[in-house]
């Protein structure tokens, strides 16, 4: 079959045109979104991609009769390649969606969280599942793992602070060279943060083996604690390196920030690492640890 690649998420600004992604109207490569990655920002999706065999399919075919838009993708499916089409609302997103699920299952989804909505709202929705909740669940540590040099991150950083949370921001030279070692403690803290330092700067290309460095220092963190995960590359090193193949998510505590559940029980909330108020942070711990964020911070 093939896969229809459509990582358009105009909630957030990214749309793709001319099978360009660009941000906030911007081309991608003509932003610093790249500036941490070992080569220069793709032009296009096909360029991003390659080595796989991809065609876009233009914005005016996405947005024409829907039998118009399933020939598109068939024929290029039966050229061996795979349909990237282009989208800027979530209305083009819907129709790519609907014609993936008409073409069925021979046509598989490729997408950010602008998709996966698009599916949902194309599909006949099961009764929720309620999870009771677990009174264990106030006891358990809560580790943030923060894989963003967005300068936001700090301020988000500050709220959890203020509110207790331990902080171990990490110097990326010493993270990348695999210098750096948590701490023995007696008791892992209810709160803990760890976090890249780029007050000065990253070095072009260190995206990559800094996420996978946090993601094997977070699996090493004592306690079992359940996970907030801010940034996808990040998200992905840590899951790995515990070895956590499977996540049932269970709801959204905001726009963007999902919170799941692994097969044996513990908590793990995603979020893009650009992503979210200056509170994302605050409203995921008040969300996971009610108790917690309703008590003063300790002095």
């Amino acid at each position: 079959g093939a896969v229809v690649i459509a990582p358009a998420l105009p909630a957030a600004g990214r749309t793709v045109t001319g099978g360009v992604v660009h941000v906030n109207g911007v081309p991608l490569h003509c932003t610093d979104g790249w500036r941490a990655e070992r080569a220069a920002a793709p032009r296009s999706l096909p360029e991003a991609l390659s080595g796989l065999p991809v065609r876009t399919v233009p914005l005016d075919v996405v947005r024409s009769e829907p039998a118009v838009l399933e020939v598109a993708f068939r024929r290029i499916a039966d050229s061996g390649a795979h349909p990237a089409p282009d989208a800027e609302t979530d209305a083009d997103l819907d129709a790519v969606a609907a014609a993936a699920l008409r073409l069925g299952p021979g046509f598989r989804l490729l997408g950010s969280a602008g998709l996966a909505l698009a599916l949902g709202r194309a599909l006949v929705r099961p009764a929720p599942v309620t999870h009771p909740p677990d009174p264990a669940q106030d006891r358990t540590p809560l580790l943030f793992v923060v894989g963003t040099a967005e300068p936001a991150a700090v301020a988000q950083i500050a709220h959890l602070t203020a509110l207790g949370a331990h902080h171990v921001p990490l110097d990326p030279a010493d993270l990348a060279a695999g210098a750096v070692r948590l701490p023995r403690i007696a008791a892992a803290p209810a709160l803990t943060v760890l976090s890249i330092d780029s007050s000065a700067g990253l070095r072009p290309g260190a995206g990559r083996s800094l996420s996978a460095a946090l993601g094997a220092l977070a699996a090493a963190y004592p306690g079992r604690p359940d996970l907030v995960l801010t940034g996808g590359e990040t998200a992905r090193t840590t899951l790995d390196a515990l070895g956590i193949r499977e996540l049932e998510p269970l709801g959204e505590i905001h726009h963007g920030a999902v919170h799941s559940r692994t097969p044996d029980g513990r908590r793990v909330v995603t979020r893009p690492g650009s992503y979210g108020a200056e509170d994302s942070l605050l409203r995921i711990a008040a969300a996971l640890r009610p108790r917690l964020a309703a008590a003063p911070a300790a002095t």
